[in-house]
């Protein structure tokens, strides 16, 4: 399924902007969503029984209580985000179960909890910003892991946060600064 060029607005009652339960793949181009701010309100949910794909290219969305979760009960949730903007979410991305998400030039910015690996994701984020939340990037219990690549980590409250095993690696060349509090990470050289 292919939606682009629309506006999806929930008046701030809409409880899903757009949502993804079945199918093998999913792309969202050029596409605003607005006004699902009502929680649990999702602006993109990927809520599968069956592995998929999501693809999220020059989307904006804002004023929305989660951005984009992602999760799958069988096989892997392969979501891919570009050029997308996420502003003034309680959660930016929310990647649970089986989900595998690769974000590259995007912004996430003035929300609560911005970027989450949670229950065994994996995130990567590549020259993305994550900027002006209460927690930045969190990586939520074992096996979830967030790796960052020229990210902008700036003036969260806690910049990079790590729990309950939870683990966030750094390729060593990311700007992270006016965070109140930074978790270890772990660094890898690149190649």
């Amino acid at each position: 399924m292919i939606l682009r060029n629309i506006s999806i607005n929930g008046a701030g009652t809409g409880t899903r902007g757009i949502r993804y339960i079945a199918g093998a793949q999913v792309l969202v181009d050029n596409c605003t969503i607005i006004g699902f701010n009502a929680a649990p309100a999702t602006a993109i949910e990927a809520n599968l029984t069956a592995a998929g794909v999501l693809s999220i290219r020059n989307v904006s969305i804002s004023d929305c209580d989660t951005g984009i979760v992602t999760k799958t009960t069988v096989g892997k949730v392969k979501v891919s985000i570009e050029n997308t903007s996420i502003v003034g979410a309680t959660v930016a991305m929310n990647a649970n179960d089986n989900s595998v998400v690769y974000a590259q030039n995007s912004i996430f910015n003035n929300g609560v909890s911005s970027i989450r690996a949670f229950l065994g994701a994996i995130v990567n984020l590549s020259q993305c910003a994550v900027t002006n939340n209460t927690t930045g990037v969190w990586a939520d219990g074992s096996g979830s892991l967030i790796r960052l690549s020229d990210c902008n980590i700036f003036n969260n409250t806690d910049g990079i946060k790590t729990t309950n095993g939870g683990q966030v690696i750094s390729f060593g060349n990311n700007s992270v600064a006016g965070n109140t509090t930074n978790a270890p990470m772990g660094v890898v050289a690149r190649q």
